[in-house]
């Protein structure tokens, strides 16, 4: 159901995506919520996922948690990704994105890894310009090889 066969308009196009660049994103749900480091601030994640518990029963983890989480979806057919996080980032831990490497590296997916040092969630925005330049001209570098 999430893999329509035909894409709308796009004269029998595929509608695979042909790469994915993520910064600090979450991946498994049921993983987030179970974070030690995140007990009991989740409120926000809760509420996107419609939930009043953060997937503590049952049918949560095997619902709604496991169907909202792109770790479900992963397969050899996936395109490549490029995935950057910070080791200190309080609202995603980067055990999100180290999980998310690891699942796509496990079934053979190309994967770029950039893990910041250091840095808050939405790092991005506090960075120098140099830093913010080589990172965007890195991602650039990366997409035109997809071609």
């Amino acid at each position: 159901s999430l893999d329509p066969s035909d894409c709308p308009g796009g004269a029998g196009e595929s509608n695979r995506l042909q790469g994915v660049v993520t910064f600090y994103g979450p991946s498994d749900w049921n993983a987030l919520f179970a974070d030690p480091a995140r007990a009991g601030t989740a409120n926000g994640e809760k509420r996107f996922l419609g939930l009043t518990t953060a997937c503590t029963t049952p049918s949560d983890q095997a619902g709604i948690c496991r169907t909202a989480s792109a770790t479900t979806y992963i397969d050899a057919r996936d395109p490549p990704f490029f995935i950057s996080h910070s080791d200190d980032d309080p609202v995603v831990p980067v055990g999100q994105s180290r999980l998310m490497k690891a699942s796509l590296e496990d079934a053979g997916v190309s994967v770029q890894y950039r893990e910041i040092t250091g840095q808050a969630h939405g790092w991005h925005s506090k960075f120098g310009v140099a830093t913010i330049a080589a990172l965007r001209d890195e991602i650039v570098r990366w997409l035109a090889a997809l071609r």
